[in-house]
């Protein structure tokens, strides 16, 4: 890689980090003006365990996800590696009871998370949610419910607003999960913060 393509990827990842106050905004948008239908989709069953997988970057975010909604509700929850959940399902899980399997991936179109999904759907275990940033993809549509976040789309190879817009739809999912309203005022008054921050600072 040349001295000039690497300054050009340079110059995309920090713009992208400045610009992720602006895609928060638009990811809690989607989320409160379908903060009811996915709500009963969320609350419509009783999940005996929830699970976030994902991949790379994604998979770190299906832990700390895990971790928030463990906290808040005290629900069985786990993270996993998607390939983990696609070879060896028995071993990462338990296979009785309703689970709730929430997927998230940049593109869209991560191999091992499709295969885990439709490994996950294929044997009934439950409800899937997938949240991804392109309309475009296997993944998109192959939810129960699917919720794409367009404003995290990148042209970087470095994840930064995709990564912390699709981990701030999942805390918001936390939250309508552990019924926790106040929850919602928390995530807007800290984007508010940020966006403020971000007005500030000159690229």
């Amino acid at each position: 890689m040349d001295l000039q393509t690497q300054s050009h990827n340079g110059d995309l990842n920090r713009e992208e980090i400045y610009s992720q106050p602006t895609a928060w905004r638009a990811a809690l948008d989607i989320l409160s003006s379908e903060k009811d239908t996915i709500g009963n989709f969320l609350l419509d069953h009783e999940y005996e365990q929830i699970i976030f997988i994902g991949c790379g970057s994604t998979y770190y975010l299906s832990l700390a996800a895990a971790a928030v909604l463990r906290h808040l509700s005290g629900k069985n929850v786990i993270g996993l590696p998607a390939s983990e959940m696609w070879f060896y399902p028995s071993s990462s899980y338990t296979l009785e009871g309703r689970k709730l399997l929430i997927a998230g991936s940049r593109s869209g179109a991560t191999t091992e998370t499709i295969n885990a999904c439709e490994a996950f759907k294929g044997r009934g275990n439950g409800d899937l949610f997938l949240l991804s940033c392109y309309d475009d993809q296997p993944l998109a549509k192959l939810g129960d419910l699917n919720r794409i976040f367009p404003s995290g789309q990148e042209k970087s190879v470095a994840q930064a607003m995709a990564l912390s817009t699709l981990y701030l739809a999942t805390i918001a999912i936390a939250a309508m999960l552990a019924v926790v309203k106040i929850f919602w005022l928390v995530l807007e008054n800290y984007q508010t913060r940020a966006s403020t921050y971000s007005q500030s600072t000159p690229l």
